[in-house]
This record gives C-alpha cells, sequence and structure tokens, in this order.
C-alpha cells in the first residue's frame, strides 16, 4: 500500500509541475533541441555560454540527446520525449535498486530506497524537466549491482561494467573521473587479465570521441560549457561573457577553490538533511546516545568493502563539481543514495526494520509535498504577476523581421531564468540563431559581444544597452545597421 502512496504523490507530483505548470528549464530545451541536432552537427538553435566561440554546442555530451531522439522519433510529442524517457529510466532505477536490495538481503527497507528515488524534490525536478542525472542514476546503479554480485568478477562482468562507463562518460562529463578512480580497483584488485583489458576498451573508445569533437570545434582536450569555471571566482557563471583571471594572484586562486569547497560541503550537509541519509543516521545516534548500543560498522565481507569504495568513487567527482559552483541538491543524490545503502546494510542490528522504514517514509513524504505545494504556489503567482516574454504576437512580428531582413543572429537581453526559457523554447522553430544574453551583459561590453558574435538585431523589453545606431523593426526589437 505504501508503494501506491508514494507512485499517487509522484503521478500528481508530475502533474503539477510536468503539465499544469511546465517546470522545463534551459538545460530542458537544450537537451532537446541538441536531440534534433544530433546527426547533424551539433549545433544548437540558440547559444548559451561564451567561454568560447562555436557555434557547436560543449554543453552536454551526445547520449541522452541521442535517447530523446529516438523516443521523439517514435512518440513525435516535443520535449515531452524527455520526461517519457525519464519515467523509462526511472521504472527501471527501482527495479535495479530493488535487485541491490535483494543482494544486501534488505527486502523490509525497499521502500526507504524507492520512496527516495520516487519523491527526493531536486532529483524529482530532474525527472520532471527532461534532463540527464536519472540516466546517470541508473547507470551508476546497474555498475554497483554488477560490482557487488561477487568478490572477482568475470571478464563478461567488467566488459558490461566497462561498456555502463562507456555510455556514462558520453551522459555526464563527471563520470570520466567516477571511471579513472574505479579503474584502480579493477586493476588492482580484479584477477582477470582479459577483463582489466576489455573493461578499459569501451569507456577509452568514448573519451577517444569526445576529445576528437572538442579538438575539432573547439581546439581543446576535453571541452564542457563549465571546465573555465573551475579556475574562475565563485561570482562567475556559466553564461558569463569573456569572464577573466589574469590579474588573480596564486593566493586569490587557492581563496576561491577554498570558497567554492566550503560552500560544496555546507550545501551537501544542507541537502543532505532532505534525505533519508539524515533520518537513518539521526536514528543511529538516538539508538547510541540513549541506549548505549554500538554504532560500529560491520562491513561484512567483500560486499561492505565494495559498497564503500563505490561511495569515495562517486564523492571523489563532488569537489570537482562544486569547483564549477553548482551546488544543487541533484549533483548529490547519487551519493546520499549509495551512503543510504551503505548504513541499511552495515548496521542493521542498531535499528528496528518497520520503525525505520515508516519514519523515512513518512519524512520523504513531508519533505516531497511540501516542496511541491511551495513550487506550485510560486509559479501561480508568477504567472499571475508577470507577462508573457515572447507573446504569440511578438513571435509573429520576430518571424517577419527574419525573414523581411535576413537576420541570422538575434541576442536576447534577458533579466531572468523564465524569459531565458521562454527564448529557448523559440528558438528551436526559428530560422535565425538565438543568444541569450550572458548574465553580466552591460553597456561597457555589449558593443565587444555584437563584435565578436556578428549580431543582425537585439530583442529586449527594456533598455538595449547599446550606442550603435539601430533600425526598430519592433516594438522590442532593434536591427543593428552594419
Amino acid at each position: 500500500m505504501n508503494i501506491y502512496l508514494c507512485l499517487a504523490i509522484f503521478i500528481g507530483k508530475i502533474f503539477l509541475d510536468a503539465i499544469l505548470f511546465k517546470g522545463f528549464t534551459v538545460d530542458s530545451w537544450t537537451y532537446y533541441d541538441l536531440s534534433k541536432q544530433i546527426f547533424s552537427g551539433y549545433e544548437p538553435s540558440f547559444i548559451r555560454q561564451y567561454q568560447y566561440n562555436s557555434l557547436h554546442s560543449p554543453s552536454f555530451p551526445f547520449f541522452y540527446p541521442l535517447l530523446i531522439h529516438f523516443i521523439d522519433t517514435i512518440l513525435n510529442i516535443g520535449i515531452y520525449s524527455s520526461l517519457v524517457l525519464n519515467i523509462l529510466i526511472l521504472i527501471a532505477c527501482c527495479i535495479v535498486s530493488g535487485a541491490i536490495l535483494k543482494k544486501l538481503n534488505l527486502n523490509q527497507e525497499r521502500l526507504i530506497i524507492i520512496s527516495f528515488i520516487l519523491l527526493y524534490p531536486p532529483f524529482f525536478q530532474e525527472v520532471a524537466y527532461g534532463r540527464s542525472i536519472p540516466l546517470a542514476t541508473l547507470e551508476i546503479l546497474l555498475i554497483s549491482y554488477i560490482f557487488i554480485s561477487q568478490q572477482y568478477l568475470s571478464a563478461k562482468q567488467l566488459f558490461t561494467i566497462g561498456l555502463i562507463f562507456s555510455v556514462s562518460i558520453l551522459t555526464r562529463f563527471e563520470f570520466l573521473i567516477s571511471f579513472i578512480i574505479f579503474t584502480l580497483w579493477v586493476l588492482f584488485k580484479e584477477k582477470k587479465v582479459i577483463g582489466k583489458i576489455l573493461f578499459l576498451v569501451p569507456p577509452l573508445i568514448s573519451i577517444v570521441i569526445w576529445i576528437t569533437y572538442s579538438e575539432r570545434y573547439f581546439n581543446t582536450l576535453w571541452i564542457t560549457e563549465s571546465s573555465k569555471l573551475v579556475l574562475m571566482p565563485p561570482q562567475f557563471g556559466a553564461l558569463d561573457y569573456v569572464p577573466s583571471i589574469e590579474n588573480n594572484s596564486f593566493l586569490s586562486f587557492i581563496t576561491n577553490i577554498i570558497i567554492k569547497e566550503i560552500k560544496t560541503f555546507t550545501s551537501f550537509i544542507l541537502w543532505g538533511a532532505l534525505t533519508p541519509t539524515f533520518i537513518i543516521l539521526a536514528h543511529l545516534i538516538y539508538k547510541y546516545i540513549s541506549h548505549k548500543k554500538n554504532m560500529l560498522i560491520t562491513l561484512k565481507g567483500y560486499i561492505g568493502t565494495k559498497l564503500i569504495f563505490l561511495i569515495v568513487t562517486i564523492s571523489s567527482v563532488v569537489p570537482i563539481v562544486g569547483l564549477t559552483g553548482y551546488t544543487d541538491g541533484r549533483y548529490f543524490f547519487n551519493l546520499y543514495l549509495l551512503i543510504t545503502l551503505f548504513l541499511l546494510y552495515t548496521t542493521p542490528a542498531i535499528y528496528s526494520k518497520n520503525k525505520i522504514t515508516t519514519l523515512c517514509l513518512i519524512y520523504t513524504i513531508i519533505i516531497s509535498s511540501a516542496w511541491t505545494i511551495g513550487r506550485t504556489v510560486k509559479k501561480s503567482i508568477s504567472i499571475d504577476s508577470s507577462q508573457e516574454y515572447i507573446t504569440l504576437i511578438d513571435k509573429d512580428n520576430i518571424r517577419q523581421c527574419v525573414e523581411k531582413h535576413n537576420l541570422e543572429r538575434i541576442l536576447f537581453i534577458t533579466e531572468n531564468g523564465f524569459e531565458q526559457v521562454s527564448v529557448s523554447e523559440d528558438a528551436i522553430t526559428s530560422t535565425a540563431l538565438y543568444f541569450l544574453s550572458p548574465t553580466n551583459i552591460d553597456k561597457n561590453n555589449i558593443n565587444r559581444f555584437i563584435h565578436d558574435y556578428n549580431i543582425d538585431a537585439i530583442y529586449s523589453k527594456n533598455s538595449i544597452l547599446t550606442d550603435l545606431p539601430t533600425i526598430q523593426c519592433t516594438s522590442k526589437l532593434h536591427i543593428i545597421k552594419k
């Protein structure tokens, strides 16, 4: 019955967050847009980053857009293809996690993990908004299931893990770090020499594929949208225009790293307070204080050791992601999931299975419901109090201006994420290339930006910032005289 309750809440959240109040973000539209360009140069319909002056996408690797492409080819439902894909992935996550729990002899605790996967707010948003972390979670679960299946893996099992890593690297870039860490285990702990070779081959092929793409279109070894952010101060973002670190001293560089990592660690703790991991740890501490029960972890042979190694492998990604400035709860989800599995497996004598399961379920439902209600109210207020950024009339006027004046590149000066989403959605059906305004665009750098990216026109509800001569095509669209 509790499983059905979780499913009912999940379906209600999908209706509110993906249908009634669409929550698709710029990332969502980027994934969908790239799925339409997967076999035609990987050139997006809108530009959203300015660390590299290229019309090819540095934002995301190929595999997730490729899956969206296949689903959309079959269903032809637009961006909702990514939602359908993620729901299928979510079902697979529940099945694989159930198999892992069975292997760990944790059948009664299954509801803790299933409810966490279905309802944890940051992860749910990834599912509902058509983004790639659910696929990454499935890949981690598959690797984990095979990895703990026996003490020493066969050549076939090692090859299968290698195949999963190969698509993982082309799903999310941070898997490259996980692969490097995991390779150490395979090289020094596994016994099958042929298995070690078979494990390495598929991921290395994926690495070569992305290196080839990076070198060809960006003249760099490994292109990512956020790679340069690692070296930049915390205030810089992925959408900034030509940020510079030339004047930063070594001390400033180290200080920036420390600030970012402190922020990352703090975010990890705060987001963790919304997970069942927090309830389990709190329960264990309570038992220890009130009943003086031994809290020492029992590794139980090779499985406990392998679970620790998986946690180390996934946690190695967190500091690197933190250096880019991203500290949302979604980036920690897979680590929370593995820590929860580890605690349930290694400390079963400390807790009552029925009690801890009930506590975790109630807590997860409360957090999830409160989050959804809050976001629904916020979206209702936003929709009622603000006009649509690009109206249907504006879209038609833009189309006419594009056709009449042969406009190829339009800069959209936006004020918030809602406006950026509107531009991203409209760009996919336009013949012109849209540019989302950098977060740091102003009157001091806009002329340089126009020159660097050969901008033909500027769309803005307020000031167009530039002092260059323009022709007003519509009330909001200004064509730059050249």
